[in-house]
């Protein structure tokens, strides 16, 4: 599929592609990762809707940009302007959740956004991971000034609860490469949470808001869940919703759900 460029509004360059036809939801990925991710949730959902899935700004076809939650509400700006003739639907997972929570908060984005689906979106459910992340991003900030992607994955690593043995065993994955060059990313999602905790503007949302979790039972969906049911608390138009999906992506089987969920 050929892909389709948008130019936000400090002049970074943003790539997406578009599938299918009718209403329009646009795709927001989470963190080290590019719309990739969200390839065959896109190819799913556009049996019935027009589907937007875009790299956000740093991340594949899409131009390298300074990280900064004000520059990446601006992209959401300029593609919706370019893809929605009237107003469109978000479906943003981990912090692209974060992002589109925030988009949506905006009195623009209250003008174009019909409804709202997020999912494990990771802000911070207590005062111990508030700790933990304001200890987490000067450090990481600090390895990505120095050019030390290994050292910054390492911390991200820390902070969602892995091991020295599975931190060990990434570095010999096929994949690690490909997170190294997303490392830098890291400090683009640091911006869109900000100090961690929920904001207060959110509740300023006008809109549907799915707020959603998997079903799987880990130490990590313990701390979504727990981030989810507050998340669904502070934001007044919320629905709290578990989908049957084990993994940390919305992957094809979720799309019946998530348009009907969506409608």
């Amino acid at each position: 599929m050929t892909d389709r460029y948008v130019r936000s509004a400090d002049g970074t360059r943003i790539a997406y592609e578009r599938l299918g036809t009718g209403p329009v939801v646009i795709l927001v990925g989470g963190g080290l990762t590019d719309r990739s991710e969200n390839a065959e949730l896109a190819k799913a959902l556009a049996t019935d809707l027009t589907v937007c899935n875009y790299d956000r700004r740093s991340r594949g076809a899409s131009d390298i940009g300074d990280p900064g939650l004000a520059l990446e509400l601006a992209d959401l700006t300029a593609l919706i302007a370019d893809v929605a003739p009237r107003t469109a639907s978000l479906v943003g997972v981990s912090s692209g959740g974060a992002l589109a929570l925030e988009f949506a908060a905006q009195s623009i984005g209250s003008e174009r956004i019909s409804s709202l689906l997020v999912y494990e979106v990771p802000y911070m459910p207590s005062a111990e991971f508030e700790q933990s992340w304001a200890a987490y991003v000067p450090q990481m900030t600090a390895a990505l000034d120095a050019g030390d992607l290994d050292r910054a994955l390492d911390l991200f690593m820390y902070l969602a609860g892995s091991d020295d043995a599975e931190i060990e065993a990434a570095h010999q994955s096929p994949a690690w490469p490909a997170m190294r060059d997303l490392a830098p990313t890291l400090a683009h999602d640091a911006a869109v949470l900000g100090n961690g905790r929920i904001p207060e503007r959110l509740a300023r949302i006008t809109m549907p808001v799915v707020v959603a979790t998997g079903a799987a039972e880990s130490p990590m969906n313990a701390f979504y869940g727990a981030t989810a049911d507050r998340l669904a608390a502070a934001v007044p138009t919320a629905k709290r919703v578990e989908l049957n999906n084990p993994e940390h992506v919305l992957g094809a089987s979720t799309a019946t759900a998530i348009a009907s969920l969506l409608a």
